[in-house]
This record gives C-alpha cells, structure tokens and sequence, in this order.
C-alpha cells in the first residue's frame, strides 16, 4: 500500500509473536489478546482501504486450498509418528 506508518507495527508483532507463542503454551490466554489487537490495529484499516478503494468490485478468492494445505502440514506429520508408533509396538 506504500504506507510506512505500519512499519512500526510490524517490528512490533515480529517481536511480540514468539513472545506470545511463548506464553500462551505457558498458559496464559495472550494468543487471543494478540489477535485481538492485531485486528483493531491491522486488520481493519487495511479491510476500509481496499473497501474504499475498489468497493464491491474487489477480486475475492476462496482459502480452502490454502486451509486444506495448512492442514495437511500440521496434522500429517502427527498423523505419520502416529502411525510409525503404533507399527513399531
């Protein structure tokens, strides 16, 4: 978008998201804190520009390829020592 005023803000959540990866497996609820602030400082602004920009003529595109993918990638690996486990025993 060529706006450098969020650059702060990206230095910040590329600090902040170990941090708050950190302490949410210590059990603290900073995930959705996280989350939360990301999208009323982020998110929003950049969803008003583009609808200010091209309104309802936006191209928008389906993310179940890109969930399907992640997906695969975070529970096939569990899925594979699952099943190497089990074989072994």
């Amino acid at each position: 978008m060529g706006e450098s005023k969020g650059l702060g803000w990206m230095i910040g959540c590329f600090i902040a998201a170990p941090i708050s990866l950190a302490l949410s497996a210590a059990g603290a609820p900073m995930g959705i804190l996280f989350l939360a602030l990301w999208y009323f400082s982020a998110a929003r602004p950049q969803a008003r520009y583009v609808k200010e920009r091209w309104g309802k003529d936006y191209p928008r595109r389906s993310i179940t390829k890109a969930v399907l993918i992640a997906l695969a990638a975070i529970w096939g690996p569990v899925a594979l020592l699952v099943f190497i486990g089990s074989v072994m025993n």
